[in-house]
């Protein structure tokens, strides 16, 4: 069954480090998508924007950072000359085998980084969904199997809703 979204993850954007845009960008430019659903997510097809092509939601002007790891360091070194550092977060995982080798994929690439600094923690699904809901996280693998968007994509970007963990607003 094709589906618009999957997995995904979820950066607290009321928390440092994933309240500022560049740090967000940065870490979505560090991991390389292709590789990771080709080799992690077992060749599943890496986004390449928002919403899929031939779904009313789609834009082309939402099109996800490329993998980029000089410009990652560039958006790091602009945080930390401002803000000092290093960049520090810690992601959640679930117990599965495949979210945890998701997580050692990624503080692996983002290993890459100077001046950033991530490891995760492992836990059961109760523990990983009671913080994410309460915002006691900074980012989480998180799920959002849907076939169509609507109403999830808006749920989960609405600000001021109770189910934009992401606590997005703009």
């Amino acid at each position: 069954v094709d589906i618009t979204t999957g997995q995904t993850f979820v950066m607290n954007t009321t928390k440092a480090p994933f309240d500022d845009l560049r740090v967000r960008k940065a870490i979505i430019m560090a991991i390389p998508r292709d590789v990771l659903a080709e080799d992690i997510l077992n060749k599943s097809v890496p986004a390449e924007f928002f919403s899929i092509p031939g779904s009313p939601f789609h834009s082309e002007s939402s099109k996800l950072p490329g993998y980029d790891v000089a410009g990652a360091q560039k958006l790091i070194d602009e945080y930390v000359a401002e803000k000092g550092g290093p960049v520090k977060f810690s992601m959640l995982a679930f117990q599965s085998t495949l979210d945890q080798d998701r997580a050692k994929f990624i503080v692996a690439q983002l290993g890459k980084l100077k001046n950033l600094q991530v490891d995760y923690q492992v836990n059961d699904s109760p523990t990983n969904i009671g913080k994410v809901l309460a915002g006691d996280y900074q980012w989480s693998s998180w799920g959002f199997p849907v076939i169509d968007p609507e109403p999830g994509l808006f749920n989960a970007a609405r600000s001021g809703l109770p189910t934009n963990y992401a606590r997005y607003s703009n």
